[in-house]
């Protein structure tokens, strides 16, 4: 495993294990394994528009906002995030989250996911996982 492989967010308390990289499926599918800290998370609604997004849930408990309907997940569970569907995520309660992540047609998935963890880990993101406007 090189340093590559494990990515960190301090401001979003976010950890990622990539397991299938883009250039490993011709562009098809990435999948990662993610732990993220009580109330950190992508609470920043977005929008994949050409895959699907699906969540393996190994522990803890994450709050999806998958539209306009919001639902839990737990270990066990699984949750689809159809392509075009807005959504933003946030682990609940007082245990890390810990899951699988595969996403369909990431485009540059990749590159922008490493692009935020690199700003978290400078300083340049708030927690919410945006840079701060002055």
């Amino acid at each position: 495993m090189t340093q590559l492989d494990v990515i960190e967010n301090p401001a979003t308390g976010e950890r990622v294990r990539w397991h299938v990289r883009s250039s490993d499926t011709a562009g098809r599918l990435v999948r990662f394994e993610m732990w993220c800290a009580p109330g950190g998370g992508v609470t920043t609604t977005h929008v994949h528009p050409k895959g699907d997004e699906r969540f393996e849930m190994l522990a803890g408990t994450v709050g999806i906002e998958l539209g306009d309907d919001y639902r839990e997940a737990g270990p066990g569970d699984s949750v689809v995030i159809p392509a075009g569907v807005r959504h933003r995520w946030r682990t609940v309660g007082d245990e890390p989250a810990h899951f699988f992540v595969e996403l369909d047609a990431p485009g540059r998935f990749e590159e922008q996911l490493e692009v935020f963890f690199t700003l978290g880990r400078l300083g340049h993101l708030g927690t919410s996982g945006r840079v701060p406007l002055p």
